[in-house]
């Protein structure tokens, strides 16, 4: 039985890697990221944003980006502990963004953003229709009719003191329940100002070592046209503990979150919705003819 053993010593190994983090690096090596950083020269006319907290995803989800645009720094970071801002700057940021030990003391000083919840709205609002949004008002493949998204995590890549395991902090998969809620209600009924929501279905896998936390959701509910002619039904799962195949093989295409709509004249897919560093692409499948078109993304475009 060593084998066994020695198996699931590289099991726990692997998972220490941070998987997301690896894949992030190896993206970055890949398209050249860092030289893209390098030479990136700052305008003098700065957007200047800080983040509320110092997350493992701060790196992917603003940090690059900021690093490669010539219009943004990063300004202060804060979070509940301050050596863990103080390192975040050191590894990623400018020597001048600044730490702070309290949200309070940050907000005070700078105006914030949190990427995952004021950026992406207010850049849809500005910049217009985005890719996938086009093609479904273009009215090529009629109404919609069912939108479906999963966001999974494997079992590991999430420490056991994270914050959405911890009841006084968070309320367990709620921290991740935003991107598959959102994702799906704004392709389904934009704007969804005065429309009506029904939730059939509502199922949390409640964590065992703590009943007040549940690390998986599965949710159907439907969306009601504010005049009443249009309703369209939708389905969520997310999930923070994805289980590991056989127990010892990563689920890897679990890092792929995607979302499904389905309209009267073709089913649309769009992988990786919440993190398009990597792998970012629209799938077009025609119902009649069952034919596949892939829209992919190109680097070094505007």
């Amino acid at each position: 039985m060593s084998w066994l053993v020695d198996m699931r010593r590289a099991t726990v190994s692997l998972r220490a890697l941070r998987t997301p983090q690896v894949i992030r690096r190896v993206h970055n090596w890949r398209y050249g990221a860092g030289k893209i950083a390098a030479s990136t020269e700052k305008n003098e006319s700065l957007v200047r944003l800080g983040t509320l907290g110092a997350a493992a995803i701060n790196p992917s989800a603003i940090f690059d980006p900021v690093a490669k645009h010539p219009d943004v720094v990063i300004s202060g970071l804060a979070a509940r502990s301050k050596a863990k801002t103080k390192k975040q700057i050191k590894d990623y940021c400018p020597t001048h963004a600044r730490a702070y030990a309290s949200y309070d003391a940050s907000c005070s000083r700078i105006r914030t953003l949190k990427p995952s919840t004021s950026l992406f709205p207010k850049a849809c609002t500005s910049t217009g229709p985005n890719a996938l949004q086009w093609l479904i008002e273009s009215g090529d493949y009629g109404a919609v009719q069912e939108v479906k998204a999963r966001r999974a995590v494997p079992t590991g890549a999430i420490w056991k003191n994270n914050i959405r395991f911890q009841h006084v902090l968070a309320d367990g998969i709620c921290t991740d329940i935003i991107y598959v809620l959102s994702v799906t209600s704004y392709f389904t009924l934009p704007p969804l100002s005065g429309a009506v929501v029904s939730v059939t279905n509502a199922q949390p896998r409640i964590k065992c070592r703590d009943l007040n936390i549940d690390d998986a959701m599965t949710a159907d509910y439907t969306l009601t046209s504010p005049n009443g002619t249009h309703t369209v039904r939708c389905h969520i799962e997310v999930d923070s503990k994805a289980p590991w195949l056989w127990g010892i093989i990563p689920p890897f295409w679990e890092l792929q979150p995607y979302v499904e709509i389905e309209l009267e004249h073709a089913t649309i897919f769009l992988f990786n919705f919440s993190e398009p560093w990597f792998d970012h692409t629209i799938m077009v499948m025609e119902h009649q003819t069952g034919k596949y078109t892939k829209h992919q993304a190109l680097v070094d475009g505007p």
